[in-house]
Parts: structure tokens; sequence; C-alpha cells
């Protein structure tokens, strides 16, 4: 009974999609296929997320999603137009439209990701919730980077990735913290805390296999 009802879980959809989608990835000749629909994989991420919710914690979610989704498109903004903040980057095509050149899921990538990350760390709270998600976060694009690169999600000017990209994630992302905490306090969603891991481990085999 237990296994059945996990089929329901938004939890197991994501290990199953972003299995197959890894095996997609990892074969030569479905690794296009599969890397043009990055898009919807984190759309559907966003989705299994919010449904694992209570619903007492809807509002406070939509607002930190909106609030940090904001800051993060606008400081990629910021990046690709002057090169200021991260270095000198763009943005391919495989993360879809966005105005100006910066993808519009590139502020949703932001959101989800930090939530994620604060309810793993948040049972700290305070500054130390902070400076410990910040540092996660910046370890995590040390493990994005090259697979995003290898797969076209953006690419650096001078192929080489800058001191200033970490170190902007890392200052970025305290505000980002904070604003989770603010929006989200006293609430544990599960289901993020393990996407994380699932992410993690889904960059890790592609940085060791591409």
């Amino acid at each position: 009974m237990k296994q059945t009802l996990f089929l329901f879980k938004p939890l197991f959809w994501l290990i199953v999609v972003f299995g197959v989608g890894l095996g997609g990835l990892l074969i030569p000749e479905t690794r296009s296929f599969f890397n043009q629909l990055t898009p919807l994989n984190l759309l559907f991420s966003a989705l299994m997320v919010f449904i694992s919710l209570h619903s007492g914690h809807i509002s406070g979610f939509l607002k930190g999603f909106f609030v940090v989704g904001v800051l993060g498109w606008t400081a990629e903004w910021i990046g690709v137009h002057t090169g200021w903040l991260f270095g000198c980057y763009s943005y391919g095509g495989i993360l879809g439209w966005g105005p100006m050149n910066v993808p519009l899921l590139i502020g949703l990538n932001w959101a989800i990701l930090s939530y994620c990350i604060f309810q793993f760390v948040g049972f700290l709270r305070g500054w130390k919730s902070w400076i410990a998600g910040a540092a996660l976060m910046t370890a995590f694009d040390a493990l994005l980077e090259p697979v995003a690169i290898q797969l076209g999600y953006w690419n650096w000017s001078e192929n080489s990735i800058p001191t200033t990209n970490y170190l902007t994630w890392f200052l970025l992302s305290i505000p980002c913290m904070y604003l989770w905490e603010k929006f989200s306090k006293n609430h544990f969603n599960q289901t993020a805390a393990w996407f994380l891991w699932i992410q993690v481990l889904f960059f890790t085999v592609l940085n060791l296999t591409l």
C-alpha cells in the first residue's frame, strides 16, 4: 500500500523524470532531443515543488517565488548586458525565450534552486542559514557550470569562468536566503529538500560522463 501511494508523490515523479532525462542526455543519439526538453523539465520541477506545499503555505511561497525570481532575473540581465556582476557571458537558446536575451526561466531557476537549498538549511535560521545557503548555492553553481557550458545553456566570452561569477553567486544568494526565510518561515517542504539531492546527483553524473 505504501509503495502504491509513493507513485502519487511529487518526489517519485521528479526521480522518474530526472532519471529518464539523465539517460537521454548520456546517449549521444538522443542528447539533442532531451536537451531541448530542459525548459519543460524546469517547469515540471517547479510544479512538483509547488504541489508539495501545505495549503497554508502557498501564499508565502508565491510571494517568495516572485520576489526571488525577479531578483535573480534582474541580476542576470545586468550580467548579460554589462559584463558586471558575473562576468561576460551570453545565453544560448536551450533555456527558451526571454526579453533582452535573458530567458525568463533563469528567474524561475533562481527561485526554485534557492528555495530547495533554503529548505535544506532553513533549520539553522537567521544569518547562519543565509551564509550556509549562499555557500551551497555557490557550490551548486560550480557543479552546474561545466554541464551548462557543454549543453549550451550559456557561454563565457573567454571560454573560462571568472572568479567574479562565484563571488556574485555567493553575495546574491544571501538576500535570496533571507527572502525565503521571511516568506516561508515555519514550514518544511520535504520534496524540495530531496529535490536538491536529485539535482546534485544529476549534474554530478553529467560532469563525470559528458
